[in-house]
């Protein structure tokens, strides 16, 4: 496996953009990223056990795994991916330490051993029962974790052929799952990279689904009709992996370039997107004169084409979170004049359950 991260970069070509990471060299590498219902862009340093979340405004907060679960050294817990839950929560696989985690916006984390032992979860996707799915990449299994932490594991029938007995790498395994997501028919679909199936697949605001080419540098997409385009990362051995589908319409992926210096290789890797030409897909507004007394409404734009499942609201009074404050309409007290109020909007879509989130311009209240 190859992980690896240092700064953060956007491409929707043919122009690339670059963004800083706060201290990315020093935390590690980074594999996992996935859009969030608070609006931001959630990812994980592999190596050093960490959570980080971009906000909409480019600032990057990191989250450290509890110190008392299993690691590995060199790879920590094995953090490879995560998904948005239907509980407002992000969850995610630990591949090494054997385990499903949680997340909270506020940086809470929970953890959850999976019963098997050695099964090495790898994807993991919200379902449309409201629970998450995840795949077990050494075990021949879909586990299945509710909101609570109930685990139910399923084996996968056999092919045909499943490898060497002793499998000591995903690529031994023929019937192992590798990433999993929600399709358009309320099933769950999962990869098989033994099997010579496509890996690292996503839906995207444009109606395709993305998926990431890794040894040859390329992004693809396939429309439901077949039709397969590739897009080449602009920097050479990038090795995109991780796909995800953002709120600005663009398809958000994680980049491990080996680079070589007198010094040595590292892996010091990037987070990029790539355009899917359809603009924003999801952008929140507060209507209202802003007086104390007077309400406030919050109304967002949906323009993926998706069905929305439901649509939560959350009111931030100077960036934080205004306690209690989470219906569509809100009435600022005179105790808040002078802040700036603005409205979050979380949507969840169906039947694919791809959440997405976007946070309002703000609005000064006044007296």
């Amino acid at each position: 496996m190859h992980f690896g991260f240092t700064s953060a970069r956007r491409f929707t070509a043919p122009t690339v953009i670059w963004l800083p990471v706060t201290k990315s060299r020093a935390n590690g590498p980074v594999c996992g990223v996935a859009a969030g219902p608070d609006g931001s862009m959630w990812f994980e340093r592999c190596g050093s056990n960490k959570i980080g979340r971009i906000a909409p405004n480019g600032l990057t907060k990191e989250f450290s795994v509890p110190s008392d679960v299993p690691s590995t050294p060199g790879n920590g817990v094995g953090l490879l991916e995560m998904a948005a839950g239907p509980d407002g929560n992000m969850w995610f696989t630990a591949f090494f330490a054997n385990f499903i985690g949680k997340i909270t916006p506020s940086g809470v984390i929970t953890t959850y051993p999976i019963p098997t032992a050695n099964s090495h979860p790898y994807g993991i996707a919200a379902g449309p029962d409201g629970n998450l799915w995840f795949a077990e990449n050494f075990t021949n299994a879909i586990g299945r974790i509710t909101p609570e932490g109930v685990i139910t594991e399923f084996a996968i029938p056999d092919v045909g052929s499943t490898g060497p007995a002793t499998i000591t790498e995903p690529k031994d395994c023929i019937v192992c799952g590798f990433l999993i997501t929600a399709g358009p028919d309320g099933a769950m679909w999962f990869t098989m990279p033994g099997a010579s199936r496509i890996g690292d697949i996503t839906a995207g605001a444009d109606g395709s689904l993305w998926f990431s080419e890794s040894d040859v540098s390329r992004m693809g997409r396939i429309t439901l009709a077949g039709a397969i385009t590739e897009y080449t990362t602009p920097a050479a051995s990038s090795e995109p992996n991780m796909g995800a589908a953002g709120a600005d319409g663009n398809i958000w992926f994680s980049e491990q370039p080996i680079i070589t210096t007198p010094s040595g290789s590292t892996q010091p890797g990037r987070i990029a997107t790539v355009g899917t030409g359809v603009g924003p897909v999801l952008t929140a507004k507060v209507s209202g004169s802003g007086a104390a007394g007077s309400p406030l409404t919050c109304s967002y734009r949906n323009t993926t084409g998706w069905k929305v499942a439901s649509v939560r609201y959350q009111w931030l009074r100077n960036g934080s979170q205004n306690r209690g404050a989470t219906k569509q309409a809100h009435t600022p007290t005179a105790l808040a004049s002078g802040s700036s109020m603005r409205c979050r909007v979380s949507v969840t879509f169906t039947p694919a359950l791809t959440q997405l989130g976007s946070i309002s311009a703000g609005v000064r209240v006044t007296r």
